[in-house]
C-alpha cells in the first residue's frame, strides 16, 4: 500500500506529531510505504500559490499511481489566511480526480469555533471548510478530539524507551517549582494564571512555591495580538518574584530540559483541543494540574480546575493532592498510547479506505499442453502445482508477456510454441495480507493453451518441477476450479 502523506511545515507540534506518525508506521508495517509531502506555506503568498500546490500534490498522486491520499489536517495550517480555501481545494482536488484519501483532523469543527470565540475572532470565514470537514465520513477521519484520543491516536511522545519513574517524596520537597510553557496564543490563557500567582502572593510563599514559564514564539506567526499578548505576559510576570518567565524562540530540546526540571505541570488552556502540553507532561509521567474541560474528562487521573476558587485549594493543598496522585494510572495511559497504538489506528484507517478501490491485476496465464497432455508446475518451496502466470509489463501486449514467461519461466521459445488458443479469464483473490502488500485485489489473467513440441526445461530460478495433470495432483482449489470450468 503506497500512501502520499501530506502535513504543514511549520515550527509547530503538528509537523513533529506527523514525523512521528510515519515513524511508527515505518517502525511496525511493512506492508505501508509512506512518501512524505510537506505543506510549506512559507512561500505561498495568495490563494493562486495553494491552488498551485495542490495541482502539484494531485498530479503527483496520480503519475506515481499512489493508493491513497492522507492529509494531517488543522485550521491553522492549508490556508488560514483565506479562510481555509487552501484545504477546500485541495480537497475537492482530490475528490474530483477520484483519488482516494484519508485526513487527520487535528481540531474538529465544533472546537475551532469555539477557540475562535475566545480569541474574540470571526469564525465565519471558515464556515465552507467547516462543513466540509464535518461532511466527511468517519471511515475516513483519524480524529484528535482528546475525548477519544486513547482510541484514535495518541498524541504523546513516540519514544517509550524513557524513564517512567516518578519523585516519590515529591511532596516533601522543600520548594515546589510549577511549570507553565507552550506556545504564546492567548486561548492557552496563561495570563489568567499568573495574574492568579500576582494576586496570591503569599499563598506560593508559604506553600513554597515558585512558578517557572517557557513561552515559545513562533517565528513563522508574528501577528500583532501575539506581539501583543508577549507582553502582556511580562508585565504580568514583572509583577511578582515567584515568576520567572522566558520566551524563546521554538526549541525542542530547550522545550523538553523545562519539562524534565520542573515538579508539576499546570495548563491553562481556555479552549481544550488536543493540549501537546498535556500530553507532554503525562509522556514524563509529571504530574498534571489543567483547567476542566470536557475533552479530557477521560483523563480522571489529573488534578482539574474549574475556577478560581478550586485553584485556590489546589495550591494550598498541593503537597496532599500529590502524595495521592494515581502516577501508577497515568503510566498506565502512556503505555496504552504507545507508538504501536498510534501506528494501528492510521494503518487501520488506511486499510479501510483501500481494499474497497483495490482492481484486479492485468495478467496472462498459460496452460502448457504437451502430447494431448496438460503439464503443470511448481514453484520452488511451494507444495501445490498451478498454471504458469504471470504479469504484463508496461507496453507490452498480451502476446507478448506470454511468450517472454513461458520463456523466462519454463525455457520455452516462440519456436517451441505450435499453437495458441484463448481459453479464458482466471479471476482469482489473493489473501487480505497480499492485497494490501501487492496493492491489488488479485489477479485478472488471460489464459491460452499453448501446445508445444518439447517439454519444459526445469528447474529454473523461480521453477521447481512439472507433472503432468492429473485429478489427483495437488493443485490449488482456485486453479482447480478454474480448470473445471473449461472443461479440462
Amino acid at each position: 500500500m503506497k500512501v502520499l502523506f501530506v502535513y504543514p511545515e511549520a515550527k509547530g507540534g503538528i509537523t513533529s506529531y506527523s514525523l512521528n506518525v510515519i515513524d511508527s508506521i515505518f517502525k511496525y508495517y511493512k506492508d505501508v510505504e509512506i512518501v512524505k509531502c510537506n505543506y510549506d506555506e512559507s512561500n505561498m503568498h495568495n490563494l493562486a500559490d495553494y491552488i498551485a500546490r495542490n495541482r502539484s500534490i494531485v498530479k503527483q498522486a496520480k503519475d506515481y499511481n499512489f493508493d491513497l491520499v492522507h492529509i494531517e489536517f488543522d485550521y491553522g495550517y492549508y490556508g488560514f489566511s483565506y479562510g481555509g480555501k487552501g484545504a477546500i481545494d485541495l480537497l475537492e482536488r482530490l475528490k474530483n480526480n477520484n483519488i482516494v484519501y484519508t485526513i487527520s483532523v487535528h481540531n474538529e469543527p465544533q472546537i475551532f469555533v469555539e477557540g475562535m470565540k475566545v480569541l474574540g475572532k470571526d469564525s465565519t470565514p471558515f464556515n465552507k471548510i467547516t462543513a466540509l470537514v464535518q461532511k466527511i465520513p468517519y471511515s475516513r477521519k483519524i480524529v484528535h478530539n482528546p475525548l477519544i484520543l486513547g482510541t484514535y491516536a495518541s498524541l504523546l511522545p513516540l519514544d517509550l524507551k524513557q524513564n517512567l519513574t516518578h519523585n516519590d517524596n515529591l511532596y516533601n520537597k522543600d520548594n515546589l517549582v510549577i511549570g507553565l510553557f507552550g506556545y504564546i496564543h492567548r486561548a492557552k490563557g496563561y495570563h489568567e494564571f499568573l495574574k492568579f500567582v500576582v494576586e496570591n502572593e503569599d499563598l506560593f510563599k508559604d506553600i513554597g512555591i515558585t512558578v517557572k514559564c517557557l513561552f515559545l514564539k513562533r517565528l513563522d506567526r508574528t501577528s500583532k495580538d501575539r506581539i501583543e499578548y508577549e507582553k502582556e505576559l511580562q508585565a504580568i510576570a514583572s509583577k511578582s518574584k515567584f515568576i520567572d518567565m522566558n520566551i524563546i524562540p521554538v526549541d525542542p530540546e530547550s522545550y523538553l530540559e523545562f519539562i524534565n526540571n520542573i515538579d508539576v505541570g499546570l495548563v491553562s488552556l481556555n479552549t481544550m483541543t488536543q493540549s501537546g502540553s498535556i500530553t507532554e507532561l503525562i509522556s514524563k509521567n509529571k504530574p498534571v494540574i489543567s483547567r476542566e474541560h470536557k475533552n479530557i474528562a477521560y483523563l480522571d487521573f489529573i488534578i482539574q480546575y474549574r475556577n478560581e476558587d478550586m485553584l485556590y485549594y489546589i495550591i494550598a493543598n498541593l503537597r496532599k493532592l500529590l502524595k495521592d496522585y494515581n502516577f501508577e494510572k497515568q503510566k498506565d495511559y502512556i503505555i496504552m498510547s504507545s507508538p504501536y497504538s498510534v501506528a494501528f489506528a492510521y494503518r487501520n484507517c488506511f486499510v479501510r479506505n483501500v481494499l474497497p478501490k483495490l482492481k484486479y491485476r492485468k495478467a496472462i496465464g498459460a496452460i502448457i499442453k504437451y502430447k494431448n497432455k496438460h503439464v503443470m508446475i511448481k514453484k520452488w518451496k511451494i507444495p501445490f502445482y498451478d498454471i504458469l502466470h504471470g504479469g504484463i509489463e508496461k507496453g507490452e501486449t498480451t502476446k507478448e508477456a506470454l511468450f517472454r514467461e513461458v520463456n523466462e519461466e519454463l525455457n520455452i521459445t516462440p519456436k517451441d510454441i505450435e499453437k495458441v488458443k484463448f481459453i479464458g479469464h482466471f479471476k482469482y483473490f489473493k489473501p487480505i495480507g497480499m492485497q494490501i502488500k501487492n496493492r491489488s485485489k488479485g489477479t485478472d489473467a488471460l489464459v491460452y493453451e499453448l501446445e508445444i513440441n518439447r517439454l519444459p526445461n526445469l528447474p529454473t530460478d523461480e521453477m521447481e518441477s512439472w507433472q503432468y495433470y492429473t485429478p489427483k495432483l495437488k493443485i490449488y482449489t482456485s486453479t482447480k476450479q478454474f480448470l473445471d470450468s473449461v472443461g479440462l
